[in-house]
C-alpha cells in the first residue's frame, strides 16, 4: 500500500524507475510522459480530505474553437469506448486532457489499483 502523502507516492514512483518531480508550488506531482517526440505533462494531486487522488495528463495540442463541436464528439465516443474514460475538453484554454479520479480509503491506495490508473 501507498501511503496517501505526495512523498510516498514520489517514491514509489522512483522505486518504479519513473521520473517524478514535485511542483511545489502547486501542490503536484509532475510526470513528463514522452511518445515519439512530444511530451505529455500528467499531475498527480491528492484533493482537500484525502479521499480522491487526481491523475490528469494534458493533450499536447491547441484545438481551434471552430473545431470544438467535431472534438467533443470525438472524446464522447472515445469515453464511450474506454473502461476508464476521462477525455476532456477545456473550451477557455482550448487543451485536451485526461483525467482520473481515484478514490482512496484509509489514506492509502494499493500499489496494483495505482498502477492501472497510472497506466491507463
Amino acid at each position: 500500500m501507498i501511503s496517501l502523502k505526495l512523498d510516498a507516492i514520489l517514491d514509489y514512483l522512483s522505486q518504479k524507475g519513473i521520473e517524478a518531480q514535485l511542483q511545489a508550488e502547486t501542490d503536484q506531482i509532475v510526470i513528463l510522459i514522452k511518445i515519439g517526440d512530444r511530451e505529455f505533462p500528467l499531475f498527480i494531486r491528492i484533493f482537500e480530505g484525502g479521499d480522491l487522488l487526481q491523475m490528469i495528463v494534458f493533450i499536447p495540442c491547441n484545438i481551434k474553437s471552430s473545431a470544438f463541436g467535431e472534438t467533443g464528439r470525438l472524446l464522447h465516443l472515445l469515453n464511450k469506448e474506454l473502461d476508464i474514460p476521462g477525455f476532456g475538453l477545456d473550451e477557455d484554454t482550448s487543451v485536451v486532457f485526461y483525467r482520473c479520479m481515484v478514490p482512496i480509503l484509509h489514506q492509502q491506495i494499493d500499489e496494483s489499483l495505482f498502477d492501472a490508473y497510472l497506466n491507463s
